[in-house]
């Protein structure tokens, strides 16, 4: 049974540079460990200078596992990422397959703008511990719908948005009513691709 997913926001504000104080081990719950002390693992390179977007449990060579898709736990992957500019306010992850349509695998949104990742498996829910809030999406379920193609190896695109404000949204917002209320406050984005053809 999968440890009930704890959310807490972090007790440091963002330090110089855009980037938050690394918090207090004992504070810290332990399914966000991984992810937000000492601003998550690094992906490997040389040093960060720009908003950058990973996923620490995803194989270099950006295939994702069966068990964040519809062939086996339909998980949500773990997300880590830094940089993000010192103005943000709050943060949103949008999921979606440009092979299919823009179709819409996962919308997070009202994310802390001192959190540095997301554990993986969130729940289903619309809004789960800490105030993260989830949207449909073209599933027509709130949360997370993982990769499940017809045929051919499919792209999937995070896109991790840095917003100027901490935006009041209900959840189960629908990726058009989301984006239209982010545009006004968008400072960044940063992406990344991975992919998964089924079996």
């Amino acid at each position: 049974m999968r440890t009930r997913l704890v959310f807490l926001m972090l007790m440091t504000l963002l330090a110089a540079g855009g980037c938050a104080s690394a918090p207090d081990a004992a504070s810290t719950p332990a399914s966000l460990a991984t992810v937000t002390e000492t601003g998550a693992p690094s992906p490997p390179g040389p040093p960060l200078e720009a908003f950058v977007l990973w996923a620490p449990e995803i194989p270099a060579d950006g295939v994702m596992p069966a068990r964040f898709t519809c062939d086996d736990e339909d998980l949500s992957p773990a997300l880590a990422w830094d940089g993000q500019p010192a103005e943000t306010r709050s943060l949103v992850v949008v999921m979606e397959d440009p092979d299919a349509d823009g179709f819409i695998h996962w919308l997070v949104y009202a994310i802390p703008a001192s959190f540095r990742g997301l554990p993986e498996g969130i729940p289903g829910e619309g809004e789960v511990e800490g105030g993260l809030r989830q949207g449909v999406n073209s599933f027509g379920q709130i949360g997370y719908g993982g990769p499940c193609p017809p045929g051919a190896t499919h792209r999937y695109v995070f896109r991790l948005l840095a917003l100027d404000a901490v935006l009041d949204l209900p959840s189960g917002l629908g990726a058009e009513d989301l984006r239209r209320e982010l545009a006004p406050h968008l400072l960044a984005e940063a992406v990344l691709t991975l992919s998964y053809a089924r079996p």
